[in-house]
């Protein structure tokens, strides 16, 4: 067994084990967030700086973006849920100057499922959740490099996993607001066009993340 999933099932008996026998059994929360997330794409990167050198052009790195999601959990004795979320992660680069544009664009939707536990609890205050997912993410990666104005684009998709820990309040009910610090790695490596030219390289989704989170909880 890989260590991501290791870790789930050992999440999971954790918290079974520690709840609380006399609790009603069944909750559902549903919670949207905002956040920014950092990406280590080496691959793509090192192309863009040779690109920038033959160019004489500045291409900042895609090194990050903007993300957003929607989630969804059912809890168990308030104290281990499982999740389902659906996340967007924007990636986007392009010249500083020059005399045209030059577009790097990757981003990705992105499906999860998971579980969370609550590790620590502060009545009337907040709650400390670690929670951990498997994440399937669908790439459109464009550049016009070879085009002028218009993107050449690749369609790819591969899996990977998140770890994250988060703060939410309590106090609210049933709102809840929070923040969430994670680290994920997600890694698409085989694309296609819609021509059916293959391209193979990775983008790597993975490095750290953070989100500010808020929804219902039932």
């Amino acid at each position: 067994m890989n260590r991501p999933a290791l870790f789930v099932c050992l999440l999971a008996a954790a918290c079974a084990a520690s709840a609380p026998a006399s609790a009603f059994p069944i909750g559902i929360a549903v919670r949207g967030g905002i956040g920014n997330a950092f990406y280590s794409m080496s691959d793509l990167n090192d192309a863009i700086q040779e690109l920038s050198r033959d160019a004489g052009v500045r291409i900042p790195d895609l090194d990050g973006g903007t993300n957003v999601k929607i989630e969804g959990r059912i809890w168990v004795f308030d104290r281990f849920a499982a999740a389902a979320m659906y996340e967007r992660w924007w990636a986007s680069t392009e010249n500083e100057s020059g005399d045209y544009t030059i577009t790097f664009k990757a981003p990705a939707d992105v499906i999860s499922f998971g579980v969370v536990g609550r590790i620590f609890s502060f009545p009337q205050i907040l709650d400390v959740n670690l929670a951990a997912y498997y994440s399937l993410a669908e790439t459109v990666y464009g550049t016009n490099i070879l085009t002028g104005r218009r993107l050449d684009e690749y369609k790819g998709d591969d899996g990977g996993f998140q770890l994250a820990a988060e703060a939410v309040t309590n106090f609210l009910n049933p709102v809840e607001i929070g923040i969430q610090f994670g680290w994920r790695n997600v890694t698409v490596r085989e694309f296609e066009n819609k021509f059916g030219e293959s391209l193979r390289f990775d983008l790597e989704y993975g490095g750290a993340f953070f989100f500010l989170t808020a929804g219902v909880r039932l």
